[in-house]
């Protein structure tokens, strides 16, 4: 997909698409990247962080190192990783919540990947200065937005250890996969030709 700053941009992207679907309902939203915050008066605010990530199953064993014919490394395989996500909704307004969670819902299947166009906009479009030149590069697969419903437990255990805040409307979202491709290719040793007695 692109460098190390895949997760970044990634996560960039996901905001401008939450952003775009949170400005429909509530014009005043404010979308952040980061830890879910306790509500304000008067202010409805939408929380976007990455809270897991894990490598992705189908392409851990999926590829090995490239070696030419002499046995040098060529290219290390690249990265797959799941990308855990809450988005997370806080205002004291009567239905804020329940109406911004449908409306991103919806666009969620509407847009159910997040597309090279769409990462390479977010890259280019300034915004974001540490991710210029990111463009995204063409994968194996599209990263697909996948809603997921953790047990009761888990999203209370989320919740109550890692954010210290009462329960708000949220939405779980794995983006998988995200590559991570990487240039480094550092010399493998010389093959064993013959050992010594």
């Amino acid at each position: 997909m692109t460098d190390t700053r895949s997760f970044a941009l990634v996560s960039a992207a996901l905001h401008a698409l939450v952003q775009a679907a949170a400005a429909e309902v509530a014009a005043g939203a404010a979308v952040r990247i980061g830890p879910p915050r306790a509500a304000e008066p008067g202010a409805t605010a939408i929380s976007l962080t990455l809270y897991h990530h894990a490598a992705n199953a189908a392409f851990r064993a999926a590829d090995i190192p490239a070696r030419d014919p002499g046995g040098a490394r060529l290219a290390p395989p690249p990265l797959a990783f799941d990308l855990h996500y809450l988005v997370a909704i806080a205002s004291d307004q009567p239905l804020a919540g329940e109406l911004l969670l449908g409306r991103l819902m919806a666009a969620l299947a509407a847009q159910p990947v997040l597309t090279r166009d769409a990462l390479t906009a977010v890259a280019e479009g300034g915004a974001y200065p540490a991710l210029a030149g990111a463009a995204a590069a063409p994968q194996i697969e599209m990263i697909r937005l996948i809603a997921a419903y953790p047990a009761p437990d888990a999203a209370a255990a989320l919740w109550s250890g890692l954010f210290q805040l009462p329960h708000q409307p949220s939405l779980h979202l794995v983006v998988s996969p995200v590559m991570i491709a990487f240039d480094d290719v550092r010399p493998s040793p010389p093959p064993v030709r013959r050992r010594e007695p």
